[in-house]
């Protein structure tokens, strides 16, 4: 049994006291933990978190850190949001060590508040897909333009709207009055707030600054440090995007901070290093280029930003009636309201804005991977190049640059046929380590062991003669702009007249190590076998062609936009990966699994097209999922129907609609639209009919009877029909992959090893029937298996506040549901009626948030101010939660005691007067997966010396620390008033007294 304890008041109290001592230490009862898969458990301060439950903050949950690039690597998920609470919890650390190792800085309590709402406000300008928006799309629709709200600049930096967005949030959210209770001084910390957020060069000669004195100038450098990049945005975002994107992260943050010291710098105090850190300033450095080279400027990646730019700015005068995209740049509150969900408005806005066409016609081409043809890629000359245009370079230096190459590019393709130089595209971009043409650690300051206050330099023959002897350069980049699929007939062709243009040009850098710059295309240039995926759970996985051909689809792209964990995500900010990337999982650990067997036992006869089928079926099993994922089919189906039967209205909803079912109407959509393109797709790879049946089959499992009735496959292959969807003991590939990824994005420690139960899979015959068996030392890891799922529901999937939040998210679809009301308005979604055909089905995604809370739709005022109360953080307050004894009793029967217990209580305070109607109480089950038995008991294993001698775990071979129970029901009470005022928090009190009268009376509560 649990309940919240103590009062706000309490708390206040605490943390005035907290900010009048010398300590930056705040009691832990008043910080908001937050479980970061980065960072670890987190604890920000109330003011923070404050901040946060903002619409303002809450936008950066729908800006994908990194743009598009999660189109290139599936896990690339992670948004602004979380990289915010990042740079907050950093910006935190750096203070508190400065301050622990050097007192006599003085910094206090507001330098440390200030410092830490800097790094968490510093990305809230940004637009959709982050940098996309502000260095590509803006300069090309509003050129040499001052833009609106902002103060004078030529180009848009998002650090400027990020000064404009956090006043909008002070002002919008009542904060001026949070900030000046939590003791800081609004004239002098806002302005010293927004100063952080800008940046500043502390090179000055005067001190210009206005929120500090210049005594704490080394303040300035801790959130974005214009002076040498080292700052705690650079480190959180090194140490997550690294994470996400399944990239080694060369770069231990954690050394630079112990080892940071402030120390004076020509007057001037400035933060400093280790002497011997040096190494990791330039692993630092290196970091960010190896970011860059690989996930930022990747070759598909760059080429998917021009396509999508390009869809902005054909749609930045059509996709509104009354005004620009781009003008949103001159009202900050129009500029809050657009985010990553301006792809889906101009790809779904419906065909009666034919403007549109052009722009949707990019993005689909963007959905359906039809992109521009990468040739090749060459290093410049920027020397010669710098000679030969210097008289350019009023303009852009890498415009002048590409306008140069492109001339000479088509110049040379006139004189080669079949090369048509209208049909490539040239692109210039510029890599470095982020000082252009400098060595990182020029402007880096040291001190030393044994004179820690005297700063210095470093001199060359200090630092590795094995650095690079280049930090910048500029990259010439040649695309086949055709997406017809004609490439393959020029392909060979441009690719040689690539490299003998790069070297016969002196503005190519081909002069050193000619061979490895240019080097020839191979002459037996056959595609490969598959396509490679870089994936942060299994690293580099190699999937057929005929997946890649099914994921470049638009009803498997949509998985991009339904999370992996639904409400889930709004509790632990790492959790925005999706049923896309699991997919893709899934699909790799069946393969895996498949050619063990068939490696281990040839006698079994899996061949190529059972290999292909269940790696199909592993992609495909998530394709019938709605918004949010199970909030929809365990939540909002259910209740819809429940709903049409109380009103009269047609009942048209399966009775236990689930999505695998979907899934597989899903996956026959597919299949057409395949064959539409090709009708012997399937048949160009061994698959026919009766595959296509086995891989339906495989995604909704097989169930156990005792006649074999499935289709797709004879009895003796049984087997197949346990990997990817097990209805027999629930051991599959689908729990092997969620358990690794969750765990992975929630930062919970996960105590199952999948790949040793890979590894000791066998196939041995059970009455009758073969099954997947394991070797009989594994049953403690299959129990880790089972407890592991166990652990995952308690701390995740059943989370106390994201369970109340699902619960809120499906009684908002519900509300939207223009299928519940007689009339079925106009102005209301498709939803539950959706599951009829795959065509409406397919436009249903966690996009439905921001479309229902955007809308201003009357009909939808209900759902948007539900969904409202999630991004304000106006939830139902947790009371209290106990265990159910074995004498389950109902939901009504507990309801009905509950609601006496209320309405028997006498309070001390007649002023304080509970009402029954303002509780909600849910009943939760948990268990290992196999509701209360024991879930080994359904698992079979061998032994070393009869490895196909199928046998049951008997009960003395197992542990004796086994539960003693395999299942559990809690009870959960919340109160549903969401007004913070000092009354609601004395009802609080009272509830809370109530619920443990209530679990102590005799309801079979413990």
């Amino acid at each position: 049994m649990s309940g919240s304890g103590g009062t706000k008041d309490v708390k206040r109290c605490t943390i005035a006291e907290d900010l009048q001592n010398n300590s930056l230490q705040f009691s832990e009862d008043v910080l908001k933990i937050f479980n970061d898969p980065v960072h670890g458990h987190i604890g920000l301060h109330p003011l923070l978190v404050k901040m946060i439950d903002t619409p303002q903050f809450q936008r950066l949950r729908h800006l994908k850190q990194l743009g598009t690039k999660y189109l290139i690597y599936p896990g690339a998920t992670h948004t602004r949001f979380a990289h915010s609470i990042g740079v907050a919890y950093l910006a935190g650390c750096l203070v508190k060590s400065l301050h622990e190792n050097q007192p006599e800085l003085n910094i206090t309590k507001q330098d440390f508040l200030c410092v830490q709402i800097a790094g968490l406000c510093h990305d809230l300008g940004h637009g959709p897909f982050s940098h996309l928006f502000d260095g590509m799309f803006i300069p090309d629709v509003r050129p040499g333009k001052c833009l609106g709200f902002l103060s004078s600049l030529i180009l848009m930096f998002h650090e400027e709207v990020s000064v404009q967005m956090f006043h909008c949030m002070r002002k919008k959210n009542g904060l001026d009055k949070v900030m000046k209770n939590y003791g800081l001084n609004l004239d002098e910390d806002i302005v010293f707030i927004e100063e952080l957020i800008q940046g500043r060069t502390s090179s000055d000669s005067k001190w210009t600054a206005k929120g500090r004195a210049e005594n704490k100038s080394f303040l300035y450098e801790i959130v974005a440090n214009k002076l040498n990049g080292i700052d705690v945005d650079k480190w959180d975002y090194l140490a997550r995007d690294c994470h996400y994107l399944g990239i080694p992260n060369g770069f231990d943050h954690q050394r630079l901070l112990k080892s940071a010291r402030v120390c004076k710098v020509d007057g001037r105090n400035h933060i400093c290093f280790r002497d011997k850190v040096a190494d990791d300033v330039y692993s630092m450095f290196h970091t960010r280029y190896t970011l860059h080279r690989q996930a930022l400027q990747h070759k598909i990646g760059y080429i998917t930003d021009i396509k999508i730019k390009n869809a902005l700015v054909l749609a930045d005068d059509k996709l509104f009636p009354d005004r620009k995209i781009s003008d949103a740049i001159d009202d900050i509150l129009e500029y809050s309201k657009l985010t990553d969900h301006i792809f889906d408005q101009i790809l779904n806005q419906s065909d009666s804005n034919p403007h549109l066409d052009e722009a949707r016609s990019i993005l689909q081409d963007v959905v359906n991977r039809r992109l521009p043809k990468f040739v090749g890629e060459a290093r410049l000359n920027e020397d010669k190049l710098k000679e030969k245009l210097r008289a350019g370079f009023n303009a852009s230096r890498i415009r002048v640059y590409q306008e140069e190459l492109q001339k000479q590019w088509r110049d040379m393709t006139q004189k080669i046929k079949p090369l048509n130089a209208e049909d490539f595209d040239i692109y210039v971009l510029d890599m470095g380590f982020g000082e252009v043409g400098k060595e990182p650690i020029d402007n880096v300051h040291f001190y030393s062991k044994h004179e820690p206050n005297k700063a210095f330099k470093m001199e060359k023959y200090q630092v590795s003669s094995l650095k690079p002897k280049r930090f910048h350069e500029y990259l010439v980049r040649v695309y086949y702009n055709k997406t017809d699929g004609s490439y393959q007939k020029v392909q060979q062709k441009a690719e040689e007249s690539f490299h003998k243009w790069c070297k016969n040009n002196e503005f190519i850098d081909s002069e050193e190590e000619e061979e490895q710059t240019c080097e020839e295309p191979s002459q037996n240039n056959q595609p490969p076998s598959g396509k490679i995926f870089n994936d942060p759970i299994h690293g580099h996985i190699e999937l057929h062609p005929l997946l890649v051909k099914i994921i470049d689809t638009p009803q498997f792209q949509r998985l991009r936009h339904i999370k992996q964990l639904g409400g889930t995500s709004r509790v632990y900010p790492g959790t925005t990966h999706t049923r896309f990337e699991h997919s893709l999982g899934v699909a790799y650990l069946a393969g895996c699994l498949v050619k063990t067997l068939q490696h281990n036992q040839p006698e079994l006869d899996i061949n190529e097209q059972d290999l292909l089928c269940v790696q199909i079926a592993g992609l495909c099993h998530d394709l019938g999922h709605g918004p949010f994922s199970h909030v929809f089919d365990g939540l909002v189906i259910p209740e819809a129907k429940k709903r049409k039967v109380t009103k009269g209205l047609p009942d048209d909803i399966p009775e236990k609609w689930k999505h695998e079912q979907m899934s597989v109407l899903m996956f026959d959509d597919i299949v057409k639209s395949l064959k539409a393109e090709d009708e012997n797709v399937l048949k160009q790879h061994g698959l026919d009919d009766k595959d296509v049946s086995f891989i339906k089959e495989l995604i909704e499992g097989a169930k156990t009877s005792a006649e074999w009735t499935y289709k797709g496959r004879d009895e003796d292959k049984s087997f197949l029909y346990e990997i990817v969807a097990n209805k027999q003991n629930g051991i599959d590939v689908d729990k092997w992959d969620y358990f690794t990824r969750d765990c992975h994005h929630l930062g919970i420690q996960n105590s199952f090893d999948h790949k040793r139960l890979l590894k000791f899979a066998r196939v041995c015959e059970v009455n009758g029937r073969n099954h997947i068996c394991f070797r009989d030392k594994e049953a403690d890891n299959v129990y880790d298996m089972f407890r592991t799922r166990y652990t995952l529901h308690r701390q995740a999937y059943q989370h106390k506040i994201g369970y109340i939040i699902d619960n809120m998210l499906a009684e908002a679809l519900v509300q939207a549901d223009r299928d519940l009301r007689e009339e079925k308005p106009e102005d209301m979604l498709k939803i539950s009626e959706a599951i009829k055909t795959t065509e409406d089905y397919s436009k249903l995604t966690d996009e439905i948030f921001v479309q229902i809370s955007s809308s201003t739709a009357d009909n939808l005022r209900e759902a948007r101010d539900i969904l409202n109360k999630i991004v304000r953080r106006k939830l139902p307050k947790f009371v209290g939660e106990a265990r159910l004894t074995e004498k389950n009793k109902s939901k009504e029967e507990l309801t009905k005691t509950w609601k006496t217990a209320v309405e028997k209580y006498k309070p001390t305070d007649p002023t304080v007067s509970l009402n029954a109607e303002d509780f909600s109480l849910y009943v939760v089950d948990l268990d290992h997966g196999m509701k209360d038995k024991n879930p080994i008991e359904k698992v079979y294993f061998y032994s070393k010396r009869k490895p196909n001698e199928a046998f049951a775990i008997k009960d003395y071979q197992l542990s004796s620390f086994l539960p003693k129970r395999f299942n559990e029901e809690l009870v959960r009470v919340y109160y549903k008033i969401t007004d913070g005022n000092k009354e609601k928090e004395k009802k609080m009190e009272k509830a809370e007294k109530i619920f443990q009268i209530w679990c102590d009376s005799n309801f079979g509560l413990h």
